[in-house]
């Protein structure tokens, strides 16, 4: 008998170790793994882990120590048969809440019978009528909390009648902190006004009754713990029900699984009861359909009417707007024509018109290749176009057009080309260059081209200058920044159109600065602009 019960200990303390190991894994993990294959540490885990609360909530009820032992364990055999019906593992409290108070009015109203002290207290589904005039909030609130869906039922289990910190909650639930506080405060809304409806005063009730209910020191001592993992594990292993613990616990345990099957039964009967209801009506409305066919068949063709006409309407919308957005891209095609006939017809008329060489115009614009093969070059330049003519085609708005685009323009053998004021070959002139190209008689051959870095923005004033490096010092931009440019022995300095020297420039002269090609810090060109002169291009 000794040796038996030393057994008995050992086996307990290696089955509570490792339960201690477990007490991390989640609940969903837990009840895995005790479905795997009926692990004692996995059932001695949830119990411990849910204990207390199961405890209390047949507390409150009973009000009798042994009964809430028997309503506790009995609690736990029902999980043991019913663990793989649980639907929701993540939500094993708000299952265990709920049969808990369905174990513990089961047994008030066995003890009620038997002790005959009081009537038979109500099915566990219903709440006792006492209950319900507010004398005893406790069981009130069980109660209630069993209506609520698992979203507002579980955050208060866990972090009022289970005492778990909102971290330790939203955790096992897998919820952020924000979700779980949010709708802890839905809860405690839904079950304060439904409170409220059975005559239980809201703040007296939630902050009295939730927090009492998490400080409580009633808890279920040790020895029953290891009683009820011992008889769980049992039953889940197959063993019989009254083999595995007392005979009142036992009757307790298949009389509250016996009302669980025949509740799920009334579900049943009703759902086939409302789906034979339908049915019965679907044959009551053919029936009538049949005596009403001629007005409905009378009625059809207007309603085929009426679908026609929405769908040709959708059709015709569908139409409008492909033609709409053809009619966008014919424009624009337009457009383009419109504005290449422009610039043809504004160059013949120049070279039609004035015939000489100071006719044609230099043309400027930034360098994009320079084909020494095919002796040509193409520049990206500005175009700029201004004619009324072309609004008797409706298109008013290219009355001015301004905009760039490349052109190719063929290079005559006997071209002169000059860079960065040095004598240069086609083949030397830098991709993106400021170009200014001239043109031979002919207005369509180019017989120069002059390429340097562009000019600097301006207003530009001229501060001082260092001949011995080789330095002007000006102030650039409306900030007036003082910026130093270096100078080369090829830059031209000209001061009214003529050439001069650094020395000769005015300080506070208001410059135009061309850049190198090849240097964006090096100025190849200064003029000095006279006062009232506006900077030109």
């Amino acid at each position: 008998m000794a040796t038996e019960s030393l057994g008995d200990f050992f086996r307990c303390l290696t089955r509570g170790m490792a339960a201690e190991v477990l007490r991390d894994h989640s609940d969903r993990q837990l009840v895995e793994r005790a479905l795997g294959g009926q692990d004692e540490a996995a059932f001695q885990a949830i119990t411990q882990r849910h204990g207390s609360m199961v405890y209390r909530v047949c507390w409150r009820v009973l009000h009798h120590a042994q009964d809430a032992e028997d309503a506790f364990q009995a609690t736990f055999l029902v999980l043991a048969q019913k663990l793989r019906s649980v639907r929701n593992h993540a939500s094993l409290a708000s299952w265990l809440h709920g049969v808990a108070h369905r174990v513990a009015l089961k047994a008030k109203a066995q003890a009620a019978a038997r002790r005959r002290h009081e009537r038979r207290a109500s099915l566990p589904d219903t709440l006792p009528t006492h209950e319900a005039t507010g004398i005893d909030p406790h069981s009130a609130l069980d109660f209630e909390l069993r209506r609520l869906p698992d979203k507002w039922r579980l955050p208060l289990i866990l972090c009022y009648l289970e005492g778990r910190t909102q971290d330790e909650s939203a955790r096992q639930l897998g919820w952020s902190k924000r979700t779980l506080r949010r709708r802890l405060d839905e809860a405690r809304e839904v079950v304060g006004i439904r409170l409220k409806g059975r005559g239980v005063v809201w703040s007296a009730a939630l902050s009295a009754v939730l927090i009492s209910d998490c400080m409580a020191s009633a808890a279920p001592a040790p020895k029953l713990v290891a009683s009820t993992v011992d008889a769980a594990a049992s039953v889940a292993a197959g063993k019989a029900i009254v083999s595995a613990t007392s005979a009142q616990v036992a009757a307790l345990t298949e009389g509250v699984m016996a009302s669980m099957y025949l509740t799920k039964q009334v579900i049943a009967a009703a759902v086939l009861l409302f789906v034979g209801l339908v049915a019965g009506a679907g044959g009551l409305s053919r029936t009538a359909s049949t005596d009403q066919a001629e007005p409905a068949q009378r009625s059809d063709p207007e309603k085929k009417k009426a679908v026609r006409a929405e769908d040709e309407a959708r059709r015709a919308k569908d139409e409008l707007e492909a033609a709409r957005a053809d009619l966008q891209k014919v424009k624009k095609s337009v457009g383009v024509a419109m504005t290449r006939f422009l610039t043809a017809r504004e160059r013949y008329e120049t070279a039609k018109l004035l015939g000489r060489p100071a006719a044609i115009a230099d043309q400027k614009g930034v360098l994009v290749l320079a084909d020494v093969g095919k002796s040509s070059v193409r520049v990206n330049v500005k175009k700029e176009s201004r004619d009324p003519d072309h609004e008797l085609l409706g298109f008013g708005y290219f009355s001015h057009l301004l905009w760039i685009d490349d052109e190719t323009f063929p290079v005559s053998k006997g071209v002169t080309i000059s860079q960065d004021n040095v004598e240069a070959r086609l083949a030397d002139l830098k991709k993106g260059a400021h170009v200014t190209l001239g043109f031979d008689p002919d207005g369509k051959t180019v017989a120069k081209i002059t390429a340097d870095g562009g000019r600097v923005e301006g207003p530009i004033r001229y501060v001082s200058a260092n001949a011995a490096r080789n330095t002007i010092t000006v102030t650039v931009g409306k900030k007036a920044e003082r910026k130093v440019y270096h100078l080369v022995k090829e830059t031209e300095v000209k001061a009214a159109g003529k050439a001069a020297r650094l020395q000769d420039l005015e300080k506070g002269a208001t410059l135009l600065l061309t850049l190198s090609v090849e240097d964006a810090n090096t100025v190849i060109r200064i003029e000095a602009v006279p006062l009232g002169e506006e900077k030109g291009e």
